[in-house]
């Protein structure tokens, strides 16, 4: 490596704004064909030049695709144009030609991570089916979340979305606080997190009948009950329970709390 093909890779190392990250990644961008090598990039700078210099930079396709597992449909190898205007392979990593995630892949390297990423990115025919998925699949992970952008609706959306919610309200008589409620944005947030699942899927199936709400709501109760009388016998037992008046309404349902009871355990951990 010349003393030129150095001082770039210095300087990527040593800078650490985002001009002077600018300035190094358009540097090693002219850097030789001699010099294309895995030393001179990091996966994130591949990402960044795959993304905004595709003239530059693309991905080639795997030659040996034939002979390769099936995930390879989702990956090929970064490669950069050369002084002969021809593209180069970049040596020592891999990336995603729908999403441009880049890893580091040798003789060495696991697939397991690869196999995942193939799954979600490209699935095969077999495994759109919803019935045939496995639900551990689903589950979120890193990978999932890095490659999946934050969504974001239309203005005409939120319009439709505010107006369902004022007549909701309005015809149901509920308060208006109800909308910001932690629970109700959980309950939200699980359906968004099934249809993401599932698809579209009948409103039937995921809203419970009254009667089953009020059985779970005893069920719960008794749970929490069993719970607390746990929690209490130990402070009764050592005096350790203090009763303070304490008049509060609550602002949901105003319902009035006349006193309030404080409890420590031998842990030294106060309760209420």
């Amino acid at each position: 490596m010349n003393s030129t093909s150095i001082d770039l890779v210095a300087e990527i190392h040593s800078s650490s704004s985002d001009e002077e990250n600018e300035i190094s990644f358009s540097s090693v961008s002219r850097v030789s064909s001699a010099c294309c090598t895995s030393s001179l990039y990091t996966n994130k700078q591949i990402e960044f030049f795959l993304r905004t210099d595709k003239q530059k930079y693309r991905i080639l396709a795997n030659e040996n695709n034939k002979k390769a597992t099936s995930w390879w449909r989702s990956f090929g190898f970064p490669a950069v144009l050369n002084e002969k205007n021809g593209f180069e392979r970049i040596h020592g990593y891999i990336s995603c030609t729908k999403y441009y995630r880049t890893s580091i892949y040798g003789s060495k390297s696991g697939t397991k991570r690869f196999i995942d990423h193939a799954n979600r990115c490209s699935p095969l025919s077999s495994q759109s089916i919803p019935n045939q998925r496995n639900p551990e699949e689903s589950q979120a992970t890193l990978d999932n979340i890095v490659i999946k952008k934050k969504a974001h609706i239309t203005t005409k959306e939120q319009n439709e979305i505010k107006h369902l919610y004022a007549k909701w309200i309005c015809e149901d008589l509920r308060p208006f606080t109800i909308v910001e409620n932690n629970g109700f944005q959980q309950l939200a947030q699980t359906f968004i997190r099934l249809g993401s699942q599932y698809g579209c899927i009948d409103v039937k199936e995921v809203v419970r009948s009254r009667q089953a709400v009020a059985r779970t709501v005893d069920d719960l109760a008794q749970k929490h009950r069993t719970i607390l009388k746990s929690e209490l016998r130990e402070p009764l037992k050592a005096q350790a329970i203090t009763i303070a008046p304490d008049f509060w309404t609550s602002k949901y349902n105003q319902q009035a709390f006349l006193h309030m009871m404080h409890y420590s355990d031998c842990r030294e951990i106060l309760g209420n």
